[in-house]
């Protein structure tokens, strides 16, 4: 799985976030969707999960064999 806290889609990294001291949420700026750590507890978590809209993105990519489409090619 994707962790969109790499992403250079993503407004505001968990570390960004930290250091400024905000509770902003995270957005994807490709899909303009809010991102989650789906975790319930408050404080630092390095895992964002990306939007529906980059998943299904990342499947499609897929060739059928859990290559991507840049990988099948090498």
């Amino acid at each position: 799985m994707k962790n969109c806290n790499y992403c250079e889609h993503l407004n505001l990294t968990e570390e960004q976030q930290h250091k400024a001291g905000t509770d902003k949420p995270h957005i994807c700026l490709k899909y303009g969707k809010r991102v989650f750590h789906r975790s319930t507890e408050r404080g630092y978590h390095e895992m964002i999960y990306p939007c529906r809209e980059c998943e299904n993105e990342s499947l499609s990519e897929s060739d059928g064999k859990g290559l991507t489409s840049w990988q099948s090619l090498t």
